[in-house]
């Protein structure tokens, strides 16, 4: 059973105590203002953390820029990157990035999930999504 905890960019967490989860998801599903630095992502996989998952929001077109610019340089540091995206266009951006696992987060997951299966299916597909939140 995979370990893992859930912070923002601003939580301070001792590495030997991080040194217990195997995942870190990192950011926000609802604010576009808590998208870590590089920086943060970089001292994750230094304190030992194998695996991260992006958090990210709805977000403005700024900060789609910022996001995808972040998801780049996180692909640098480590050839694979979780995604958990509330924002059609991370994910239309995102999409064809093999190295990216996307998770449809929880927010935006409870809309799609109504959906007609055979639609959700296609939908699904098109874009990439390896899983849904709930």
């Amino acid at each position: 059973m995979e370990k893992a905890i859930a912070m923002n960019p601003f939580d301070k967490i001792e590495k030997r105590k991080l040194k217990k989860f195997d995942r870190v998801y990192i950011g926000s599903n609802f604010c576009q203002n808590l998208l870590p630095k590089i920086k943060k992502i970089e001292e994750l996989y230094e304190s030992g953390i194998s695996k991260i998952t992006l958090m990210t929001p709805l977000l403005t077109d700024s900060y789609l820029l910022k996001t995808m610019n972040l998801i780049e340089n996180a692909l640098k540091l480590k050839p694979e990157l979780e995604v958990s995206a509330n924002d059609l266009g991370v994910i239309d951006l995102i999409k064809g990035i093999k190295e990216i696992k996307i998770l449809l987060a929880r927010p935006v997951s409870h809309e799609f999930i109504r959906m007609n299966l055979n639609d959700l299916e296609g939908l699904i597909k098109d874009l990439n999504i390896k899983m849904i939140e709930k």
